[in-house]
């Protein structure tokens, strides 16, 4: 167990200690309970508007000026609960963009596509009820930023996507091996043909992270959803190292005090954790 801490103790480098603000999460269950909170407070707002102008016999058939006029109250509420950047675009453009969505021909054919890119990409999504995230590069960077850079470690990304972590994590940090684990077909294909050019150390497998043995990682990220997550904790206590480490994106592992917590200022607000593997012998 010395030995243990010793090798991953030091995983964590300079940018964690910069990274322990500990800063509310933005983004998870109850960030969307909070969006659905600002968009209804707007629509509420607007619908009044909306019964006065029809009141005042106000000329109102097209229903533009009232998305309009719904998105700038969304953006403002949001702006005054203290969101930033693309998630207050996102308030005020979401009533606006489904509008023009709604008032657009679309092909019978297109449905069909769509199923089939939603088979290749999240067929099993419905068995594992992990849907396809991927990590934004904000939060691709910070995570780098907090593994070592001046010695190799092994990484694992469970549920790799379409490998935009491995490509980055080979390519910015030395590592003895970097796997990520996919098991839709179109997301492994694609980080395959990614990872063609990468170093040796880069492989992409299409293999189930419950069926792979963790004994020898250093550092095992995920960015699944809240319903695995008691189950991967309980893997990685199992079969990890004492100090190891399990990053998580958004979703936090039930019971564990994590080491680092931080948001990253990306388009979903993502979250960054990192627990350690506790000594049961401690």
């Amino acid at each position: 167990s010395t030995r243990g801490r010793s090798g991953a103790g030091t995983l964590v480098g300079q940018g964690a200690q910069d990274a322990r603000e500990r800063q509310p999460p933005r983004s998870g269950p109850g960030a969307a309970l909070r969006a659905a909170a600002l968009q209804g407070a707007a629509l509420a707002i607007t619908l009044g508007v909306f019964g006065g102008a029809m009141l005042a016999d106000l000329p109102s058939a097209s229903p533009w000026p009232w998305a309009l006029v719904h998105g700038l109250l969304a953006a403002l509420l949001a702006g005054l609960a203290g969101e930033r950047g693309g998630r207050l675009a996102m308030h005020g453009l979401f009533l606006p963009a489904a509008l023009a969505g709604a008032g657009l021909p679309v092909p019978s054919g297109v449905w069909l596509v769509a199923a089939g890119l939603i088979a290749l990409t999240s067929h099993n999504a419905l068995r594992e009820r992990v849907p396809l995230f991927l990590t934004s590069g904000a939060a691709r960077r910070r995570l780098i930023e907090l593994l070592p850079a001046d010695r190799p470690i092994r990484f694992v990304d469970a549920g790799c996507g379409v490998g935009g972590v491995v490509v980055d994590v080979v390519r910015e940090r030395p590592t003895l091996a970097c796997v990520g684990l996919e098991t839709a077909w179109l997301p492994w294909l694609v980080a395959r043909l990614r990872c063609a050019g990468s170093p040796n150390s880069a492989r992409v497998l299409r293999r189930d992270l419950w069926d792979y043995p963790l004994g020898q990682v250093d550092l095992l990220y995920a960015y699944l959803s809240p319903v695995p997550m008691e189950r991967l904790w309980a893997k990685a206590c199992a079969e990890m190292r004492p100090g190891s480490m399990v990053g998580s994106n958004t979703f936090a592992v039930p019971g564990a005090t994590a080491e680092v917590c931080l948001t990253v200022d990306d388009l979903t607000g993502s979250v960054l954790r990192v627990d350690r593997i506790p000594d049961p012998g401690a």
